[in-house]
């Protein structure tokens, strides 16, 4: 959830996060240019991975703030929301995603994390099989039954 100035640090600490929504009239960037230091390697990562090479180079080599609505354009943010309203969304999506499948979640992120770093797709079998592991959980057949049933899962994470 980002209001207001999400600068330098602040800017990096909204890369590492899984999702960002942003009030309208915030303003996000890494101005590190403007007092001579540079970012982390972990930190460039996370930010070219977000959104490529070149808005990644625009970022830090203007030192400008992008404003809300430049910053969903090239996904830096995933959603601009008016201010009044910005908790409201953000905490109906928290909610709506943790009434999901947490190990689908969980493994979903593992494999995201898996094709990043190995864009070859050169994987163990092990890796190989991450995604069929949900077929042995007692939440894929929850989820299974309750789409049979036309009714809400009730997943427990196992």
């Amino acid at each position: 959830m980002i209001r207001g100035f999400a600068a330098g640090g602040g800017c990096e600490l909204a890369v590492a996060t899984d999702l960002r929504i942003a009030a309208e009239g915030s303003r996000l960037g890494i101005p590190v240019a403007r007092l001579g230091i540079t970012i982390g390697h972990r930190e460039m990562y996370g930010l070219v991975n977000l959104v490529g090479k070149g808005n990644a180079l625009y970022i830090l080599l203007s030192g400008r703030l992008l404003d809300a609505d430049e910053a969903l354009r090239i996904g830096l943010v995933n959603q601009v929301v008016p201010a009044d309203k910005l908790e409201e969304v953000t905490y109906k999506l928290a909610a709506d995603i943790a009434a999901l499948a947490p190990l689908s979640h969980a493994v979903n992120k593992k494999t995201m994390n898996q094709v990043l770093a190995k864009p070859s797709l050169d994987l163990t079998p092990d890796e190989a099989d991450l995604p069929l592991t949900q077929f042995d959980t007692r939440d894929y057949h929850e989820g299974f039954r309750a789409f049979l049933e036309k009714r809400r899962p009730q997943f427990i994470g196992e």
